[in-house]
């Protein structure tokens, strides 16, 4: 990350993807569904390019899963935790 406020908003968006998820914990989307949807104001899209680092760095923590469908779109989720 770049250190120009783009990591300050990655974070913020990193804390309502978290926010999102503890409340919708079944919720999956696009990059650009979770930038219209799941972020703070419904229908204030976020850049898009600031989501998908957010996505990253929550895949690497563990905590959001990608999954790719059949015509190839990647799809974030939480991640299932084990039961055991």
């Amino acid at each position: 990350m770049d250190h120009d406020g783009s990591d300050t908003q990655v974070l913020a968006v990193v804390d309502e993807i978290r926010r999102y998820l503890r409340h919708h914990p079944e919720a999956a989307d696009t990059v650009e569904g979770i930038s219209h949807w799941w972020l703070g104001n419904p229908g204030a899209w976020q850049a898009l390019e600031t989501v998908q680092q957010a996505l990253d760095l929550l895949i690497h923590e563990g905590v959001v899963q990608k999954t790719q469908t059949a015509d190839g779109k990647a799809v974030y989720s939480g991640a299932k935790r084990n039961s055991h």
